[in-house]
């Protein structure tokens, strides 16, 4: 069981959101939400996204590539064909299931009862769990044999894969470009023209151009500008949940008047703010609504 990441392999957040991101924007989202959390990553570790609908949450794992499945991908015991959850509860873990697919899945710290658990699950993701399944070691061990020989065991995808697509296609473009230029260095040989000079000088401009268009960023303007501005003016970020085309940010500061500069900041695209103060803790707190410009 080598290829199977432990619990102890997995990292794993849990962001909370306003709704459901669009498909395009989910890499924009997940590579920023591990940023703002300060989770590093690499293009040797595999990172999937789940979208918990009833919660409005999205939960993001990263485990390295050299794992084939995360352990909690194989414990599932049957075929369930109702929208009822079932909940598997490991002496380390649990992980919920629906119509045979990982709804959210969560190390265990602490010892809970199974009531203590179902009252935490259902005040934390709004589901209620209608089937439980405790399973001991020999258990997991025989259920991951036995799942093992299927040959559709996981629907999740890596995100983190684009890395990869992007320095293969790279890789063929450059030896596009060398065929290309071997070519003409050839007919060059035979007759060296202005006409020749210029079709190079094309190919070279859009070799450039593709490496532009190629150049993987994770991180998008906007993100690192928000980072870089809550830094500037002393605030402390509290949450980002972001749609796509909207921030929704919250962040908090013992001085009223660096909120008032980041205000300011956002000013152009700012939809709607408020600043309500913990005089308790004489701490000022701001919500805003950002438009993102298009690009």
């Amino acid at each position: 069981m080598e290829n199977i990441a432990k619990d102890s392999d997995i990292r794993s957040i849990i962001i909370d959101v306003s709704q459901k991101i669009l498909e395009k924007n989910i890499k924009k989202f997940v590579y920023t939400s591990l940023k703002l959390n300060n989770i590093n990553y690499n293009s040797s570790n595999t990172i999937y996204c789940i979208f918990l609908e009833y919660s409005n949450q999205y939960q993001i794992f990263i485990f390295d590539n050299k794992f084939k499945y995360m352990i909690f991908e194989l414990l599932h015991t049957k075929k369930e064909v109702s929208t009822e959850f079932t909940l598997y509860i490991t002496k380390d873990s649990f992980v919920i299931f629906q119509k045979n697919k990982i709804y959210t899945y969560q190390k265990i710290n602490q010892e809970y009862s199974q009531n203590e658990l179902l009252k935490y699950i259902n005040k934390n993701f709004n589901i209620t769990i209608k089937n439980v399944v405790h399973l001991d070691d020999f258990e997991i061990e025989k259920i991951i044999e036995k799942n093992l020989i299927s040959s559709n065991i996981s629907n999740l995808k890596n995100i983190n894969e684009k890395s990869k697509k992007v320095f293969l296609l790279y890789l063929s473009y450059i030896f596009v470009c060398i065929g290309a230029s071997v070519g003409y260095k050839n007919y060059e040989e035979l007759s060296y023209t202005k006409d020749i000079q210029k079709k190079q000088e094309i190919i070279k401009n859009e070799y450039l151009k593709t490496l532009k268009t190629l150049k993987f960023k994770p991180y998008e303007e906007e993100y690192n500008k928000l980072i870089n501005t809550v830094s500037k003016y002393g605030l402390e970020l509290i949450s980002l949940n972001y749609t796509g085309t909207h921030m929704k940010i919250k962040v908090q500061s013992k001085d009223k008047n660096n909120i008032y500069l980041f205000l300011k900041y956002y000013q152009k695209n700012l939809v709607s703010n408020s600043i309500s103060e913990v005089s308790s803790k004489k701490i000022f707190t701001s919500i805003l609504n950002v438009k993102i410009n298009s690009k």
